[in-house]
C-alpha cells in the first residue's frame, strides 16, 4: 500500500517536461517548419484532419437536433491508426519544444475518441438517459476542442 501511495504522490507532483505556463510554444506563436509543412504527406495529413473535425461537427449536429441518434457507427469509421499517423506526422513540422505540448494534445485526442466511442452507445430499442446524454455532449465537445487546439498550429 506505501508503495502505491508513493506512486500516486510521485505521478500527481512530478514535473510535465515543460514549463505549463508558458506561451512560447502556443498555437499561433510556436515557429513552423515550412520545409517540411508543404511535404505532400504532411499537407494530406492536415486535410484529414480537417475532415476528421469536420464530421465530428457533422455528428454533433446531429446529436444536438436529435439526441438519441446513432453515432456509434460513425464514431467507429474514425481510424484512430490513420489519425494517430497524420497526427504524429504533423508534429515533424513543429521543433521539439512545441512537440512537448503538441504531444499532449494528440494523446487527448485518441483519449476523447475511446472515451466518445464508448459514451455514444445506445441499447437497442432504448432512448439516451439524461446522463448518457450529458456525457455525450461533454465528449463530444472536448474532442471538438482538441481538435481545434491541434490544428491551430498550422492556420
Amino acid at each position: 500500500v506505501a508503495a502505491g501511495l508513493v506512486g500516486v504522490l510521485w505521478a500527481v507532483t512530478r514535473n510535465p517536461g515543460y514549463d505549463t505556463k508558458d506561451t512560447s510554444r502556443d498555437a499561433g506563436v510556436a515557429q513552423i517548419i515550412k520545409e517540411e509543412l508543404v511535404k505532400p504527406e504532411l499537407q494530406a495529413g492536415l486535410k484529414d484532419l480537417q475532415g476528421f473535425r469536420a464530421k465530428l461537427g457533422e455528428l454533433d449536429a446531429a446529436f444536438q437536433a436529435d439526441p438519441n441518434v446513432p453515432l456509434t457507427d460513425a464514431i467507429k469509421a474514425f481510424s484512430i491508426v490513420k489519425l494517430r499517423n497524420d497526427l504524429n506526422a504533423l508534429t515533424t513540422a513543429l521543433d521539439e519544444d512545441t512537440q512537448l505540448k503538441t504531444d499532449r494534445i494528440v494523446r487527448g485526442i485518441i483519449q476523447d475518441l475511446v472515451e466518445l466511442e464508448t459514451v455514444v452507445k445506445m441499447k437497442k430499442d432504448q432512448d439516451r438517459t439524461p446522463k448518457k446524454i450529458a456525457a455525450t455532449k461533454k465528449w463530444l465537445a472536448q474532442t471538438q476542442g482538441d481538435f481545434d487546439r491541434f490544428l491551430a498550429y498550422f492556420k
